[in-house]
C-alpha cells in the first residue's frame, strides 16, 4: 500500500510512505506475496523498457502478423478484440444470429427504446476486462461492446452535434490522460461507456438539461436510459433542435463499471460494513487514473509503486494529484509475473484483487480506512516484461491492478 501526502511548497518535496504488494506466479506454482515497508525522499530509475523500445517491438508484431498467413493476430490462446456479434461479449437480444436486415433501427421512441438494459461484454465477462498494452487498437482501457444493434445505431448519428474532442478533454481531464488525449478513441467512450453515464460531450448538449425540458412522452419512454435521450436527440433534429440543452446541470450523472471493477468496489465496502466503516464512492476520473497506473506500470516495465518514487515523474504525480482536488492519494496494487502474455491474459482477469489485500495487513488497512471516502479501480493490464528483474528470472510477461483511494476529491461527479 502506497500513501503519497500533498505538502503545501513551492517546490513540493514529496514523502512517500510504500508498502509493496508483488504477487509471483512465473511458472506452475506461485510465491506468497511479498510486503516491505519502504521510506523514502528520492528514487534512482531502474532499468526498464523505453516507450520506444515498446513501440518497436509493437510495430515488429504487427508486421509479422500481417506476413502470416490468414491467420488471427495473435492466436487463438491470447486476447483480441471480440467481434460485435460476438455471444458471450455482445449486449445484443438474445436472437443474436439475427441478420442485420431484421435489425429494426430508426428514430422512434420505439426504435430506440430497443437499446434500455443492454450490457457490454466488460459488464458480464470477467475475460473481457483485460488490456493488453502491446496488441489491439486501444492500449489504454477495455473495449464496451453492446452487439450489431447498437453499432447500427451509433453508425445512423451525427456526432458532431453532441461531441467535441477538445471539450471533452478538458472536461474529464483524468480519462483525457488515460487515453493520452487520442480524440478517435474518446469518441468511442463517448459513444459506448460516456452516454450511458450522462457525460456532456459538447458545450451545447447537457443529457440533464434535455432531459429536464424535453417532451414528456420521451422522458416516459426513456426514464434515465442516459444514452437513449442522446441517440433522440441526434435523429430528430428537426422537432428537437429548439429544446434547451445547456444549463448548471452535472456534467456527468452516473458511472459505468465493469464486471470487475464492480466486484472489487462490493467486496472492499463488504470489509468496509463489517468494520463499521462508511462505504466508499466510485469515481470515474479517480478510476480512470487507477488504470492509468496500470497501463503506466505495464508500458515501460516498472514494478509496484517505483513509478510514483521516480524522480523524473514527480511533476505528472503533483499535476495528477492537482486535478482532482486531492490532498492525500494511497494506493494498493498486484503485479503478476508470468512466463508468456498468454498465460497473464488467462489467468490475470480471473485474480481476485481483494483477496489479494485483505490478506495484507497493511492493504486491508488502506481499504477499510476511515479517512478515505473515494475509490477507483482499475481493470487488469497485461504486458511484456523484458526488465532484468532477479526476484523474478523467469518472468516475461506481467499483469498489473491497482486500486487508489482519496478523502477528497473534485471531478464531475464529486465536488
Amino acid at each position: 500500500m502506497f500513501v503519497l501526502k500533498k505538502k503545501k511548497m513551492k517546490l513540493p518535496v514529496l514523502v512517500l510512505a510504500v508498502l509493496l504488494l508483488v504477487t509471483s506466479l512465473s511458472g506452475c506454482g506461485g510465491a506468497p506475496a511479498q510486503n516491505t515497508d519502504v521510506e523514502v525522499f528520492s528514487s534512482e530509475t531502474s532499468s526498464r523498457t523505453t516507450v520506444r523500445e515498446r513501440m518497436r517491438r509493437q510495430l515488429e508484431r504487427q508486421k509479422a502478423a500481417q506476413e502470416s498467413s490468414g491467420s488471427s493476430q495473435s492466436g487463438e490462446d491470447s486476447k483480441a478484440p471480440a467481434s460485435s456479434g460476438s455471444k458471450e461479449s455482445s449486449g445484443a437480444p438474445a436472437a443474436g444470429a439475427e441478420t442485420e436486415e431484421k435489425l429494426q433501427v430508426g428514430p422512434g421512441l420505439e426504435d430506440i427504446a430497443q437499446l434500455i438494459g443492454l450490457k457490454a461484454g466488460v459488464e458480464i465477462s470477467i475475460r473481457d476486462c483485460a488490456v493488453d498494452v502491446d496488441e489491439g487498437e486501444n492500449p489504454y482501457d477495455v473495449t464496451w461492446d453492446y452487439g450489431k444493434l447498437y453499432d447500427t445505431f451509433v453508425q445512423e448519428v451525427d456526432w458532431d452535434l453532441l461531441f467535441d474532442g477538445d471539450y471533452y478533454i478538458q472536461t474529464f481531464p483524468g480519462l483525457a490522460h488515460l487515453y493520452h488525449k487520442d480524440k478517435a478513441l474518446l469518441l468511442k467512450h463517448f459513444q459506448t461507456v460516456g452516454i450511458h453515464e450522462g457525460r456532456q460531450g459538447c458545450k451545447d448538449f447537457n443529457v440533464a438539461a434535455y432531459q429536464k425540458n424535453c417532451d414528456a412522452r420521451i422522458q416516459e419512454a426513456f426514464g434515465d436510459s442516459y444514452e437513449c435521450y442522446y441517440f433522440y436527440y441526434a435523429m430528430n433534429q428537426k422537432t428537437q433542435k429548439k429544446i434547451v440543452t445547456t444549463g448548471s446541470e452535472k456534467k456527468q450523472l452516473t458511472t459505468k463499471l465493469t464486471r470487475m471493477q464492480q466486484k472489487e468496489l462490493d467486496m472492499i465496502n463488504q470489509y468496509r460494513e463489517e468494520m463499521g466503516v462508511a462505504p466508499l464512492e466510485y469515481d470515474a476520473e479517480l478510476s480512470a487514473l487507477a488504470c492509468y497506473r496500470a497501463y503506466i506500470d505495464a508500458l515501460e516495465d516498472w514494478d509496484a509503486h517505483d513509478w510514483l518514487k521516480a524522480d523524473e515523474n514527480q511533476d505528472e504525480v503533483n499535476w495528477i494529484i492537482n486535478m482532482i482536488g486531492a490532498n492525500l492519494w494511497g494506493e494498493n496494487t498486484v503485479h503478476g509475473y508470468q512466463r508468456t502474455r498468454e498465460y497473464a491474459l488467462m489467468q490475470g482477469p480471473f485474480t481476485a484483487w481483494y483477496i489479494n489485500y485483505r490478506y495484507s495487513q497493511s492493504h486491508y488497512d488502506a481499504m477499510v480506512a476511515e479517512k478515505y471516502h473515494y475509490v477507483g479501480s482499475a481493470n487488469c493490464y497485461v504486458s511484456d516484461y523484458i526488465k532484468e528483474n532477479p526476484d523474478y528470472p523467469n518472468a516475461n510477461a506481467v499483469y498489473i491492478h491497482f486500486d487508489v483511494f482519496v478523502p477528497k476529491l473534485t471531478t464531475p461527479t464529486h465536488s
